[in-house]
């Protein structure tokens, strides 16, 4: 039977005799487990390649640098609108108070204190 993991271009055997002591148990595709050996060889190649990936994060996370900024303005923007949008509610919630109890003063409607003084909830209502 030709195991998938007999293949040295991986840096892998089933076989201890001609590898170091590094070992590690794995699952196949049979649902049995296996263990395998990394060759001494290899080790420096995955060390290589580690360095690698390592160097293209650093590249990576450098050129993501101006976007952290620019993220971090338009979150500073986002936090100036959104205290405007409270405001804007708050003052709003106030000056429908005051509708209300002018129209209770006035015994009418709030929407007849409304047209009384001006102010359409609509634009079709003008």
């Amino acid at each position: 039977m030709q195991n998938k993991y007999n293949n040295n271009n991986l840096g892998l055997s089933l076989e201890k005799k001609d590898y170091h002591n590094k070992n590690k148990i794995i699952d196949n595709d049979d649902m049995n487990k296996e263990k395998i050996y990394w060759l001494n060889y290899d080790i420096e190649n995955i060390k290589k390649e580690l360095q690698e990936l390592q160097d293209e994060e650093n590249q990576i996370l450098k050129d993501l640098e101006p976007f952290k900024k620019q993220i971090k303005e338009l979150e500073e923007i986002e936090k100036r609108n959104l205290d405007k949008v409270h405001t804007y509610n708050e003052i709003k919630d106030a000056t429908q108070n005051q509708i209300g109890k002018l129209a209770e003063y006035e015994g009418v409607t709030i929407i007849q204190m409304t047209k009384k003084l001006g102010i359409f909830l609509n634009s079709d209502e003008k």
